[in-house]
């Protein structure tokens, strides 16, 4: 036998305020009373409506496809998701089990019906455009608050809680986040400082990553800072703006110690390609002595015996000089750049008059699909299918569009680059490659397909990719 059930949903839970879901029950149980109408089983939970990721939803939607209910009572539709797709979905189910869909302020549905088809489709998409509207006007109202000197986020950290509208500092956790702001300064490390925070009754126990995060949280200070932007005197200080900027250096300090100790600078690091075996290039160095000789090695030579690719130690000052060589005479020599720019505006206007009649046959095609759903005339998971191929087909032309061509904008770019600031030209080599005999075969610049060894030798410029 068929029961009738239904769904109520609230996105999150107010303090100080009545649940909505409890006022949505009281409202459906009303309204199926006054049609002599029993429900014997009621789904409810706190969750937003973005996803279909909540239990009592999941729970509802399994006895649908049972087919044991006859009829689902909901406040509103977008009780049920504020997700279009998601909603269309649902309502698919509903009808392939024969379920009447009554909503207490939008009236009953039959999703299997045309007509009742187009209303709840379109108050699946008011449903969704609801919910972006009203995200963008909880952002709006939390800047305004957070302009005014009240803080937006009121969760509490380590030494804090939130009381009665203002941060207090807790008594018994405070101690802690002193004791470990000292130690660091006095050259402890997360993991000393950790173990010391365990031994001693008047201390919190901390892990070494707790220990991080209290040496890095500016709220320390009395100072709060959010995607908003920052407020004083809204947090209570426990450490010195001076200390708090005296463990951040000192964590700088250490960082680059362990950086000069264990790694190698290198300007192509992980951007040269094997000529034997194709694999990206690493460094090596005798870490034991001070002033070793840096070398460029390829990755599968260091992974087995050092005889698994036949690419030699290359010195990594005498290639990175090399390279550096030809970046600065492709930015010296500005003629082919300025004849590449006037290519690439008149190419750019080839593509965005393309573009406009992509997206216009676009809408057209997306139109007929609504209407022939619509109508009845294809079901919901064709629609969906037709949509992705529809939508497939459009990310893979924009695609095309947007990293076949040169745009003049990055042509412009180069154009204004300094040769003599070679800090300036590093950060423009995508890869580089070369031959069995070390020759420098391609400098590839980032984000825009031109070999800067061809250009050097006055070559067409290639648009060769990895």
């Amino acid at each position: 036998m068929k029961i009738t059930i239904a769904y109520c949903r609230q996105s999150f839970q107010r303090p100080k305020k009545e649940s909505t879901v409890i006022w949505q029950r009281s409202k459906i149980e009303s309204h199926a009373k006054n049609r002599d109408i029993q429900i014997q089983e009621v789904f409810s939970e706190v969750k937003s409506g973005k996803s279909t990721n909540r239990p009592e939803y999941q729970r509802m939607l399994k006895l649908i496809k049972a087919k044991q209910v006859s009829e689902l009572y909901v406040y509103r539709l977008d009780r049920l998701s504020r997700n279009t797709q998601d909603l269309l979905t649902c309502f698919e189910i509903a009808a392939e089990a024969k379920v009447i869909i009554r909503s207490v302020t939008e009236g009953d549905f039959d999703y299997a019906k045309p007509n009742d088809r187009i209303k709840m489709q379109t108050l699946a998409i008011i449903g969704e455009l609801q919910r972006t509207i009203s995200r963008e006007n909880r952002e709006i109202n939390n800047i305004k608050k957070f302009n005014s000197g009240q803080v937006v986020n009121h969760v509490a950290p380590f030494g804090y809680r939130y009381h009665q509208g203002k941060f207090e500092i807790e008594s018994a956790e405070a101690p802690t986040v002193k004791f470990v702001f000292e130690q660091y300064l006095n050259g402890l490390g997360y993991k000393r400082i950790a173990q010391f925070t365990q031994n001693r009754p008047a201390l919190i126990t901390r892990s070494p990553a707790q220990v991080k995060n209290i040496l890095t949280n500016p709220k320390y200070t009395g100072v709060f800072k959010s995607k908003y932007g920052t407020l004083k005197h809204v947090v209570p200080a426990i450490v010195s703006e001076d200390t708090f900027m005296s463990a951040k250096r000192e964590r700088q300090k250490r960082a680059c110690r362990t950086q000069q100790r264990h790694s190698v600078p290198a300007r192509l690091r992980q951007k040269i390609f094997c000529p034997y075996c194709d694999s990206k290039l690493t460094t090596y160095h005798f870490r034991r002595q001070t002033n070793s000789q840096p070398f460029y090695v390829c990755q599968k030579k260091m992974s087995g015996q050092y005889d698994d690719c036949a690419l030699p130690f290359i010195p990594l000052k005498q290639f990175e000089n090399k390279v550096l060589q030809q970046l600065a005479q492709f930015f010296i020599s500005k003629d082919q750049l300025h004849h590449l720019h006037q290519k690439a505006m008149s190419r750019m206007a080839e593509m965005q008059k393309q573009l406009k009649d992509e997206t216009r046959r676009y809408i057209a095609q997306k139109d007929q699909l609504i209407e022939k759903l619509a109508s009845g005339k294809i079901t919901l998971a064709a629609f969906q299918e037709h949509m992705t191929s529809l939508e497939s087909r459009r990310s893979k032309s924009n695609e095309y569009n947007e990293t076949s061509h040169i745009t003049p904008q990055q042509i412009a770019k180069l154009i204004r680059t300094n040769p003599n600031l070679h800090d300036e030209l590093w950060d423009y080599v995508k890869y580089v490659k070369m031959d069995k005999h070390q020759n420098l075969t391609a400098i590839m610049l980032e984000d825009i397909n031109i070999n800067v060894i061809n250009s050097n030798t006055k070559e067409p410029i290639s648009n060769e990719s990895k």
